[in-house]
């Protein structure tokens, strides 16, 4: 039996704040985008990564962060990124 959408979505958005391993790099699932098709993750803050504000200071240390499709392009089913991350989940 398929899963309803709500369905899906609710569990979806528990995954915000759970910890996966993507690309070799710990991270966190931190939003689910609005349109409902792609999760954002931030890794671990390096020392050497550092956020520029919209003029070009530096204002501070962050994470990589990666944007994950939900759906298959046909959006008929998960997409294969997704399931890799879901496989990689860590302890935490």
């Amino acid at each position: 039996m398929p899963l309803k959408l709500d369905t899906l979505s609710s569990r979806i958005r528990a995954l915000i704040g759970k910890r996966f391993l993507h690309c070799g790099e710990a991270c966190t699932v931190v939003e689910v985008l609005a349109d409902g098709n792609a999760l954002v993750l931030r890794g671990v803050p390096r020392s050497n990564r550092i956020q520029r504000d919209q003029f070009g200071r530096p204002t501070r240390r962050t994470g990589k962060t990666w944007e994950i499709p939900i759906f298959s392009d046909g959006g008929e089913e998960l997409s294969a990124e997704l399931l890799d991350l879901l496989a990689n989940k860590l302890a935490g």
